[in-house]
This record gives C-alpha cells, sequence and structure tokens, in this order.
C-alpha cells in the first residue's frame, strides 16, 4: 500500500500540540495478510464501524480503538449485563486507547496518531463528526492521503443527515420491519443487527477500493455510508416487485413463488427442518419421499400454482409427515432423493457443526475477565485464512502506554499531563447497574 512520505509525519500545530511535540512511527510489516502494514484508527461505539474495523483487523491492518473516558458504548452495555461476547466480537484484533478528542491534549494526540495512519472509520453522528474535527477536510491537514469513513444511520449529507439512528429505527425506515413476519400481523423486526454488520461490510469495500485507489494516484478518499442505503439493498427484491405492481409485503417463512417451502416440525421435541421446493423435479421427488400419498395427488397441488394457491394446507400436510420421524431420518430421506434440506441449527449446533470445524470457521479465544469463546473467520482467500488472526477485545485503555510512547513517542510528563487533564483515563468510570445511580 502507498506509505506517506516521512515529512509528512507530524500533523502541524493546533491548539495543544506542545503535549505532542516530535516524530511518530508507522506501521512495520510483520506478515503476509493483504493489509499488513496499514494503520487504521476506529473511533467508533456499538457495532457497524468497530465491526469493519474487525475486519479489516481480520485482514491485517493494525486497527487503534479510540475510547472516550465513558468508553464505547456496547463495552458499558455488555459490563452491566454480562454479556461481554457482544463487545467481543466486533472488537477482535484491535488495540484501546482513551482519548477524549473533544479536549486539546487529545485533539492534539489524535491529530498526531492520524498522521501516521491509513484510515479513519466512525459512526459518530454527522453534527458530531464536524464538531470533534474527524472530517475529512480536517483530517488532511495532518495526512494528505488519509481514507476516511463517515458511517451514519442516513449518510452525511440531505435532510436527513442530523437524525439519530439505532438498529431498531434503521429496520424500520429501510424497509426491513415491512417486510418481516406474517401477512396481517404487526410489522416486526428482523433480530440481531442487519443494517449494522451490512454498512460495516460496505464500508470495507469502500475501505479497499479507495486504498487501491490511493496506490495509483496518492490521494485519499472519503467514503460516505449511511446504514439505511445499505440495509436498502437487503429489500431489493420487493423494490424491484413494486416496479411490476406487486407489492410483496411481509411472507412468513413462506418463498414468494414456490410451495412448499418452510420449516416443519419433526419428531424430536423442539426440532425442526427447512424444506424448499422450488420446480416440479423438486415436488415429485418429495412425493417420492413421503411413499407419494393419495392427498399428495390430489387436484389442488398438481401445478406450481396450484400449490402455491393452497399452500396452508400443503404445509399442513407435510409437517404432518416430517412430526412422525426422527431429525436424521427425515434429512438422510430428502436429501437421498437430492432435495435441498437442512435441520433447523441452534448456535450450540453451529458451534459443533463438522462442517464448519473441517474448514476452521471458528477460533477460541480466550477473553480476559469473560472466559474462552470462538470468534467466526471472514471468507478469506488462500492462503491468506492461514494466517487469520485473532487476539482477544482489548481491555479500556489497555494499550495506552504502547501506542502513547512506543508509537507517539511521548515522554513520561506529556502522558501524565494527558491524564491531569482529563484528556485520557487509565480505568473505566464505574457504570451504575439499572436501577442504581451514581450517588
Amino acid at each position: 500500500m502507498h506509505n506517506m512520505r516521512e515529512d509528512q509525519h507530524d500533523a502541524p500545530p493546533t491548539q495543544g500540540s506542545a503535549l505532542v511535540s516530535g516524530s511518530a512511527d508507522r506501521v512495520t510489516p510483520g506478515s503476509s495478510l493483504p493489509l499488513d502494514g496499514i494503520r487504521v484508527i476506529e473511533v467508533g461505539t456499538m457495532i457497524a464501524a468497530p465491526y469493519a474495523a474487525a475486519i479489516l483487523g481480520d485482514l491485517g491492518a493494525a486497527v487503534v480503538k479510540i475510547e472516550s473516558p465513558d468508553s464505547d458504548a456496547l463495552r458499558q452495555s455488555a459490563q452491566l449485563s454480562g454479556t461481554h461476547f457482544r463487545f467481543n466480537e466486533p472488537n477482535r484484533n484491535k488495540q484501546a486507547i482513551c482519548l477524549d478528542i473533544s479536549r486539546p491534549g487529545g485533539q492534539a494526540v489524535f491529530r498526531k496518531l492520524v498522521a501516521v495512519s491509513d484510515v479513519v472509520i466512525c459512526n459518530l453522528r454527522p453534527d458530531v463528526v464536524d464538531k470533534l474535527g474527524l472530517d475529512h477536510a480536517t483530517l488532511r491537514e495532518s495526512n494528505e492521503t488519509i481514507v476516511t469513513v463517515r458511517l451514519s444511520a442516513f449518510g452525511a449529507t440531505g435532510p436527513h443527515a442530523w437524525r439519530r439512528g439505532t438498529a431498531p429505527t434503521i429496520d424500520g425506515a429501510s424497509g426491513l420491519a415491512s417486510l418481516n413476519g406474517y401477512p396481517g400481523r404487526d410489522p416486526l423486526r428482523p433480530g440481531g443487527f442487519y443494517p449494522d454488520l451490512t454498512s460495516a461490510l460496505f464500508s470495507v469495500y469502500g475501505v479497499l477500493a479507495a486504498l487501491r485507489h490511493r496506490d495509483i494516484t496518492g490521494e485519499g478518499q472519503e467514503i460516505d455510508v449511511a446504514m439505511t442505503e445499505c440495509a436498502g439493498h437487503l429489500v431489493g427484491e420487493a423494490l424491484m416487485g413494486l416496479s411490476f405492481g406487486r407489492d410483496a409485503g411481509p411472507q412468513g417463512n413462506a418463498h414468494p413463488e414456490h410451495a412448499p417451502n418452510n420449516c416443519y416440525p419433526c419428531g424430536a421435541p423442539d426440532s425442526w427442518i427447512a424444506i424448499s421446493v422450488e420446480s416440479e423435479g423438486d415436488w415429485e421427488r418429495l412425493r417420492h419421499c413421503m411413499g407419494d400419498p393419495e392427498w399428495a395427488r390430489a387436484d389442488r397441488f398438481a401445478t406450481p400454482a396450484a400449490r402455491k394457491e393452497h399452500e396452508l394446507a400443503l404445509d399442513h400436510l407435510v409437517g404432518e409427515w416430517t412430526a412422525g420421524q426422527e431429525p436424521s431420518v427425515v434429512l438422510e430421506a430428502l436429501r437421498r432423493e437430492g432435495l435441498a434440506a437442512a435441520l433447523v441449527a441452534n448456535a450450540g449446533d453451529i458451534l459443533e457443526d463438522r462442517q464448519l470445524a473441517h474448514r476452521r470457521f471458528f477460533r477460541t479465544v480466550m477473553q480476559p475477565g469473560s472466559g474462552s469463546g470462538p470468534l467466526p473467520r471472514i471468507a478469506f482467500p488462500s492462503p491468506f485464512g492461514r494466517e487469520w488472526r485473532a487476539s482477544p477485545a482489548p481491555e479500556f485503555a489497555q494499550h495506552n502506554d504502547t501506542l502513547f510512547r512506543d508509537v507517539l513517542h511521548l515522554d513520561a510528563e506529556q502522558i501524565e499531563r494527558l491524564y491531569a487533564e482529563g484528556a485520557s483515563r487509565r480505568e473505566l468510570r464505574s457504570q451504575p447497574r439499572p436501577g442504581e445511580s451514581r450517588g
């Protein structure tokens, strides 16, 4: 990747820069991963920006997570609820420092770090980004080749740019909630954090393209990512349907065209199997698998259109057949016929899946404070997958000394002044549990 000139390493003077005079170091390559030698600064909270930065870290980038003295909101939530894994996965493969960028000393240290970095990614509101000087124009004053990612709910421009957005509201604004659930029922969130994860992936695509552009031209780039737009790609089929006069609406488990296509109960408690029939050949194979019962030869199931019209009755009858068998038995019977079928897996099933184990999808990582746990890898091209890193999420301010002293070359007096002025902290402020107050 493009390396910045040595004479660009020091940020221009800013208020508080007397705290951080001197040179700083860029990343020294140490592996053959594709982003080795690239430094990424993450000023993120919750999931979207942290997850994007984690993927860049998976690809070999040195990621520095910057947290305010109050920390990442997801870290706070995880500590209060005891669900540390929620914080651990999107914050793997990172170093963490505490820095209050709103204070002059913190801003000066931040600008010095920008000068020796390649990417800055944040998911703060656009007005906060501008207030803190995280916009591309300001960061270019410290590093002309910097790549910046502004990740927000509705984008950095337009009439809704300043609106706050969270996963539930973006589920609604993007149309996801209107398509989830069952016909005639209330809108239903899809569960999980699809807008966050989708926008994280789009951010990574943008960063990789911008770094390639920088390799060729020497120019940095600003990437403006709107979560609602990224989530819009998940409802693309519904949007296209409207172009042809078809309003999809919520479908439940059903396919818009094919039947049977659902999850059906099996004989064991709380066991289900997903079956997909998408052609006349599939239907013939399913009939054969079921013993070609008389009901399957009825006129109301004779054509794809007829099966779709009588889908509720068809699902009930297929469910009666699956419910009388053990999950593994019905699965094997369907697969012998060449049908698309799979048992509905829970988290425990996924962790024990032989296929995922064969492909080394999970790596067990010891996380201080919460024990060992699995981290899923991203899809790597070979041979990069063999070098995939999986280091635990950092503790709050864990790498203050390493970054301040060894990378930014601050002396002991400068570092202590950061702490004294409230621009950094060594320990996380204690957070009251629900129902408690700080007193």
